[in-house]
């Protein structure tokens, strides 16, 4: 049996401390937390369609988060809703409603959803959020992921509507992106009634 001296060992042990980048875990574990915060984004995107009620949309809205007041834009005949997570400062959502009678000035069904979502430090890449999206809704209809600082997909979520990816590549020292999530439906007249080409 070989005896190993103690100072050596102490040696072997700071030698092996030092080697190892102290910054490897810390990266590893904001990609982790970043691929969590897109998964959980995409599974809140999944709760809601277009044309869904404004009494459906509160009732699948989870009670962690935050609404601010329901605000009408006059020159687009529309509501919106913003809502955010306490939890979160980088996770965002809104909610645009029709009107189906102008003169009542009420919300009546869910007509676009947007969620926002920003990734600081080393990100989770655009092709790992196009996997994530995919196994949700199915093969995109369209992909551009072109190396360029803005990359997006799109994929069809009904007859009538689809859901875009937006990712966008942050440009500071920091690192980071910016995923959006979309879904509209098809475009209206003034009115609301017929839909544009």
């Amino acid at each position: 049996m070989v005896r190993v001296e103690r100072p050596v060992v102490l040696i072997l042990a700071l030698l092996l401390l030092f080697a190892m980048s102290p910054a490897a875990p810390a990266r590893e574990m904001g990609a982790a937390v970043g691929a969590k915060e897109t998964l959980d984004s995409i599974d809140f995107v999944k709760m809601f369609h277009i044309g869904m009620t404004y009494a459906e949309v509160q009732q699948s809205m989870p009670k962690t988060l935050e609404q601010d007041t329901l605000s009408y834009n006059s020159g687009e005949n529309v509501f919106m809703l913003s809502v955010d997570s306490a939890a979160s400062e980088s996770w965002s959502a809104y909610f645009i409603f029709d009107t189906g009678d102008a003169t009542m000035r009420r919300p009546e069904r869910l007509v676009e959803l947007s969620c926002s979502l920003t990734l600081k430090g080393r990100s989770e890449p655009f092709e790992s959020v196009v996997e994530k999206v995919s196994r949700a809704f199915g093969e995109p209809i369209g992909l551009d992921s072109a190396k360029g600082p803005i990359r997006q997909a799109g994929w069809r979520v009904s007859s009538e509507s689809v859901l875009t990816v937006e990712y966008t590549v942050v440009q500071n020292q920091a690192g980071g992106a910016v995923i959006d999530f979309l879904i509209r439906g098809p475009k209206k007249t003034k009115s609301g009634s017929q839909p544009i080409a």
